[in-house]
């Protein structure tokens, strides 16, 4: 059996006056000229009277993170040398996590800065995502199957859908764009609905009107649904001008206009097809 290392008074006494392991703090100033985390502590264990101290950063890689004052933090000394002091991380008082995070088993890990704005990652099994949020509740999230989602405060968002390839665009009002394989799809909120697919549809529970300097059409055929009767009065109504003046050349001269005029009841629909 190996006999224990027999320190000698030597080597104790260079330990004299060494503060090793962790002790608990108070953060009570974050400014640092350098810029490189250092702060302000209080440590009561070590030095009394609320004594400052200023300790530098023991960060992980990739990472700048400063807690901000009031909170509490672990100090440890470099070489156990209490002109050495460097802080490693917080410590939470039962309660202070952030509120989302205290799930068991803890399985969604989280940045929360003091304002509001949080960083989670859910790595649930199934479950896995990650959410971005602002303070004012606008947030991006990525779910299990890599959707997306990306909103604002008042309830607007546009929508990422990988499982089916569909795009949506929402806003706070209601109104609609939806791009998906079978086209796009335009919708307000009170249920107007503009669809352009394989085919061209404009739905509305109101009135329809196309406005410009000039309108053109140009299709084989033009097919009319809905009452034939107003149709045709209509019908009626933006010819019957045109043909009761209208005149053809002759060898006498022009004809006259039609005797008797034409009546709108007398006009059909046969320049357009009506269906029911």
């Amino acid at each position: 059996m190996n006999a224990p290392p027999n320190h000698g008074s030597g080597d104790l006494h260079r330990h004299v006056g060494r503060y090793y392991g962790k002790y608990r703090a108070s953060v009570v100033g974050i400014d640092d000229a350098d810029q490189l985390g250092a702060i302000d502590v209080t440590v009561p264990s070590v030095f009394p009277d609320g004594h400052r101290v200023r300790a530098r950063a023991c960060f992980p890689p990739g990472t700048f993170w400063v807690p901000p004052i009031g909170a509490t933090v672990f100090v440890e000394f470099e070489a156990g040398d209490p002109a050495q002091p460097l802080w490693v991380g917080v410590w939470h008082a039962v309660g202070s996590p952030p509120e989302k995070s205290a799930v068991s088993p803890p399985e969604v890990r989280m940045l929360h800065t003091p304002s509001g704005h949080e960083i989670r990652f859910h790595d649930r099994e199934g479950e896995e995502r990650i959410v971005v949020r602002h303070r004012s509740d606008a947030f991006l999230s990525i779910d299990e199957h890599g959707s997306v989602v990306v909103a604002a405060k008042d309830g607007s968002y546009v929508y990422l859908n990988a499982d089916t390839g569909e795009v949506s665009i929402v806003s706070k009002q209601g109104h609609l764009v939806s791009m998906n394989d079978d086209g796009v799809a335009v919708a307000s909120h009170d249920g107007s609905v503009v669809d352009l697919g394989s085919k061209v549809k404009i739905t509305s529970p109101g009135a329809v009107q196309v406005v410009g300097k000039s309108v053109e059409i140009a299709a084989g055929s033009i097919v009319l649904g809905g009452d034939k009767a107003q149709l045709s009065l209509m019908v009626a109504e933006m010819f019957a001008p045109i043909f009761n003046a209208h005149v053809h050349p002759t060898g006498v001269g022009p004809s006259g206009p039609a005797v008797p005029p034409l009546v709108p009841a007398a006009v059909s629909s046969k320049s357009v097809k009506v269906m029911p």
